[in-house]
C-alpha cells in the first residue's frame, strides 16, 4: 500500500490529476463530475448538523453547479441549521460564512476556546479592535480549547459510510474513500487565526501576555498540526523574558521535527490502520507520533536540528 491516499484522494478529487496537458481539461471535468456524484450520495445519506454543513460547503466550491446540486446544497443547509441550536461550534461556522445571523458576543460559550476564536473572524469584530481583543481577552483568561478537527473527522465519515463509492476511488485493497473524504471536507472546520494571529503579531502588554496564554492553550490542547504550529510562532513573538522565550522556541522546534518526520513514514497496511485509527479517536499530532514510533523513527529532534526562523 502507499501512501495513506489521502494526499492522491485529495489530487483525483480537485481534478489536478497528471495528466498531459491536452487531456487535462477533460480529466478535470470527469474527476470533478465523479466526485460531485460522491458528495450528493453522502447527502442523501443519515448525518449530523456539523456534516450537513461541512458537506454542502464542498458541494458550494466545486466548479459546475447543476440544478441538482443547488438543491441538495440548500437541503443540507436546512439540516445543519436545525442542528445548530445545540453545537455552538456548528453555529460558529455558520455565522462565519453568514449562512445564520450572528450571536452577542456576551452570549457565546466562553469556555470554548474553538468557539471564540470563530467568532473573531466576524465581520463586525474584525471591525472593531476593542472587541477582537475582548475575545482574545476571554479566551486566553477562561477558555480551554477542545480539539475539534477529530470530531469533525468523524461526523463526516459516519455519513460517507453509507454513499457509494466511485470505482475509482477504490485503487488498492484496504482503501478508504470515506475516510480519505472525510479528512479532507473536516478541512473547513478550521477557525480562521488570522483574526488574533494578527492582533498579536506586534502587541504589547497587556495584549501580548493574553495572546501568550492563549498560545500556551491552544499548543497543550492541538490535535492537529495547523492549530499548534500557528499558536507555537504567537508562543514564540509573545514571550517575555529568557525563560518563556527558551520554552517557546523549544516547543516549535520540537513540532517543526515532528512535521518533518511525518513526511518520512513509509506508508503501508500496518502504518495506514494505525494512522486511520487514531487521527479518528485523538487527532492527527496522535496518529503521527505512533506511526513514527511504530517505524522507529525519532520523535526527539537531533541537538543540531532547528525550525525555520520566523519571518519578522
Amino acid at each position: 500500500m502507499k501512501s495513506p491516499g489521502i494526499l492522491a484522494f485529495l489530487v483525483l478529487v480537485a481534478g489536478f490529476a497528471f495528466v498531459a496537458p491536452a487531456a487535462a481539461e477533460e480529466e478535470r471535468d470527469e474527476n470533478v463530475e465523479t466526485a460531485t456524484a460522491y458528495y450528493l450520495s453522502a447527502a442523501a445519506a443519515p448525518g449530523d448538523g456539523m456534516s450537513a454543513w461541512l458537506l454542502a460547503e464542498k458541494l458550494r466550491v466545486l466548479p459546475g453547479e447543476s440544478a441538482e446540486s443547488a438543491q441538495t446544497i440548500s437541503r443540507l443547509l436546512e439540516q445543519a441549521r436545525a442542528g445548530a441550536p445545540n453545537d455552538a461550534r456548528l453555529r460558529g461556522l455558520m455565522v462565519r460564512e453568514g449562512a445564520i445571523p450572528a450571536e452577542p458576543i456576551e452570549a457565546l460559550d466562553s469556555d470554548d476556546i474553538v468557539v471564540l476564536l470563530l467568532a473573531m473572524s466576524r465581520d463586525d469584530i474584525q471591525d472593531d479592535p476593542v472587541a477582537l481583543q475582548g475575545l482574545i481577552h476571554r479566551a486566553a483568561q477562561g477558555g480551554e480549547f477542545r480539539p475539534y478537527y477529530a470530531a469533525a473527522v468523524r461526523s463526516l465519515y459516519e455519513r460517507f459510510k453509507s454513499a457509494s463509492v466511485p470505482d475509482a476511488y477504490v485503487r488498492e485493497p484496504g482503501d478508504d474513500p470515506a475516510l480519505a473524504t472525510a479528512f479532507s471536507l473536516a478541512a473547513f472546520s478550521v477557525p480562521s487565526y488570522l483574526p488574533w494571529t494578527r492582533a498579536c503579531r506586534n502587541a504589547r502588554p497587556p495584549l501580548s501576555r493574553d495572546c501568550h496564554r492563549l498560545a500556551e492553550k491552544i499548543v497543550s490542547g492541538s490535535d492537529c498540526f495547523i492549530d499548534a504550529l500557528l499558536a507555537a510562532a504567537v508562543l514564540e513573538r509573545s514571550a517575555e523574558g529568557p525563560e518563556q522565550r527558551k520554552m517557546a522556541k523549544a516547543v516549535r522546534r520540537q513540532l517543526g521535527w515532528l512535521q518533518q518526520q511525518s513526511t518520512r513514514v513509509q506508508w503501508n497496511a500496518a502504518s495506514f490502520s494505525l494512522f486511520n485509527e487514531l487521527m479518528q479517536r485523538e487527532g492527527e499530532l496522535s496518529a503521527f507520533r505512533a506511526v513514527l514510533q511504530l517505524q522507529g523513527l525519532s520523535l526527539v529532534p537531533p541537538a543540531d536540528y532547528q525550525p525555520r526562523p520566523l519571518a519578522p
